[in-house]
């Protein structure tokens, strides 16, 4: 019976190792996406646009991103249980500080981003549809 409860205990433990594996992953596809959609932006002509209220209230709220994750790499560090994966989840919090910024980064490279446009069949592309 005591057997049972200690595996029992550890199970929750072993869904968080699983989660932040995982995440850990997820957040640096996120990271490398992002990175391409900056470097890929970049080569597309943009025109100049006035930041809107709603973009300030995208900064904000990546803040919040920003200050939850600096709180949990604390908490990691107060309550320092020892873990297998114990560097997984400070990477977690990191990686999601750093895609944070880089969502943002993206948002404002891409936002101002002038596609070309093209016609249907035909070699002359200045015509529209």
């Amino acid at each position: 019976m005591e057997r049972y409860r200690q595996q029992r205990n550890c199970e929750p433990q072993m869904y968080d190792d699983i989660f932040a594996v995982y995440a850990v992953v997820y957040d640096s596809f996120c990271i490398i996406c992002c990175a391409v959609g900056i470097h890929r932006s970049r080569s597309f002509k943009s025109h100049p646009s006035h930041t809107s209220f709603l973009e300030y209230l995208l900064l904000f709220s990546t803040s919040g991103v920003l200050f939850q994750s600096s709180k949990r790499i604390m908490g990691y560090h107060v309550n320092s249980e020892t873990s297998d994966l114990y560097a997984a989840y400070y990477l977690l919090e990191f990686l999601d500080m750093v895609q944070a910024l880089l969502q943002i980064v993206f948002y404002f490279y891409a936002k101002d981003v002038k596609l070309p446009l093209t016609s249907y069949g035909g070699p002359n592309n200045d015509q529209l549809l």
